[in-house]
């Protein structure tokens, strides 16, 4: 890893340290969460792929990268009678994940401390496998894919995403903009409180064109997960392709 890359990789995990993602009350239930429990369904996933109603009981699935643990409480309640697992680079994010689990009767699902690169330490073989916004922060996302391929069953499902390089675009240069005077340098807390005195400063139509809406940022979360996100990156859809044709893996 080179030097840059480790002080990216540094920079997110004290992002996530300081502020798992993404910031849902404790309380929450994710019952209510049709769309996105429908997308985090076995079912769902393996309906794409064989178009036949396929339970999730006794089945074995990671959440990678799972943050606060909403994404995997969406997980435990979308897959009935499966095996959950969880894990994250950050200890902070996996224990709150399973407070978050526990206060919602998930009382075995397994949390690690891991990098999605080392997922073959766990020793398990997942039918599916979800990770959400983390793809395109490591070094080389088709690393992280063949890592996945590794603890893969032969019929199992990874579900992930990767963002647009043209839709990230504004994001993407005002990040490097923001890196040149020091903003990824300076602790989260201020580089956010900086970032929103300089957009708070743009003239209306210059704030709109560069994606600055006050109400969507009050938080300082939302700041750092997109002007000021170490390693972000965004792709094409042939580089996609390539991605998956180069870990040895389909599409659906």
């Amino acid at each position: 890893m080179t030097r840059s890359a480790l002080s990216a990789a540094d920079r997110a995990l004290s992002l996530y340290e300081a502020l798992p993602y993404p910031n849902v009350p404790l309380s929450q239930s994710a019952r209510n969460a049709l769309g996105e429990m429908f997308k985090m369904s076995y079912t769902t996933a393996q309906y794409l792929r064989t178009h036949m109603l396929v339970p999730s009981e006794g089945k074995v699935m990671l959440n990678a990268g799972c943050g606060s643990g909403w994404e995997t409480l969406m997980m435990a309640e979308a897959n009935p009678g499966a095996q959950i697992v969880a894990c994250d680079l950050s200890p902070a994010s996996v224990k709150l994940t399973e407070e978050r689990l526990r206060r919602h009767g998930f009382t075995d699902v397994q949390c690690y401390v891991l990098n999605v690169l080392e997922l073959d330490r766990l020793g398990i073989q997942f039918d599916f496998i979800s990770l959400n916004d983390v793809l395109y922060l490591l070094a080389d996302p088709t690393e992280g894919l063949r890592a996945m391929k590794k603890v893969l069953k032969p019929e199992g499902i990874i579900r992930a995403n990767l963002h647009s390089r043209r839709q990230r675009q504004v994001f993407l240069r005002l990040q490097e903009a923001l890196q040149k005077v020091g903003q990824f340098d300076v602790p989260p807390a201020v580089g956010a409180k900086n970032v929103r005195e300089f957009m708070g400063s743009l003239q209306e139509e210059v704030a709109k064109a560069v994606l600055w809406n006050p109400a969507n940022y009050t938080e300082d979360a939302a700041i750092l997960n997109n002007y000021l996100l170490a390693n972000d990156k965004g792709f094409t859809i042939p580089e996609v392709f390539g991605m998956l044709q180069q870990a040895g893996l389909g599409f659906l």
